[in-house]
């Protein structure tokens, strides 16, 4: 459905200005304090308000895959995945599965590159 790109507090209130992006990312509004405020943003415009990379990943209902059953093998290609990373010394909070699609790409500060 729609996304909300702000800074939010512990109890998810969100504080200051941010962007709600529509269902199909097609449109931005700005947002002060989580309402409302000012109409409708050009898209590279709520991209550089938030420092993002790219607009948030659409995920609805139609985009998640369906689940699949119980995979002996797919187990074992897991266990495996995960005992190589140890042999190997390797972080082990990499998944098996691959990176995350709706992780937010934040821009890198120039000093970071």
């Amino acid at each position: 459905g729609e996304c909300d790109a702000g800074v939010f507090d512990g109890r998810l209130c969100q504080a200051g200005e941010g962007v709600r992006y529509s269902k199909d990312r097609d449109a931005a509004y700005r947002l002060m304090d989580g309402e409302l405020e000012g109409g409708s943003l050009d898209l590279e415009e709520s991209l550089r308000i938030m420092e993002l990379e790219e607009t948030p990943a659409v995920r609805t209902k139609d985009t998640i895959p369906a689940p699949t059953t119980f995979d002996p093998a797919r187990l074992k290609q897991t266990q495996a995945y995960y005992v190589y990373r140890q042999l190997a010394d390797l972080p082990m909070h990499e998944s098996a599965h691959g990176p995350s699609p709706f992780v937010p790409v934040w821009k890198k500060d120039e000093a970071e590159e």
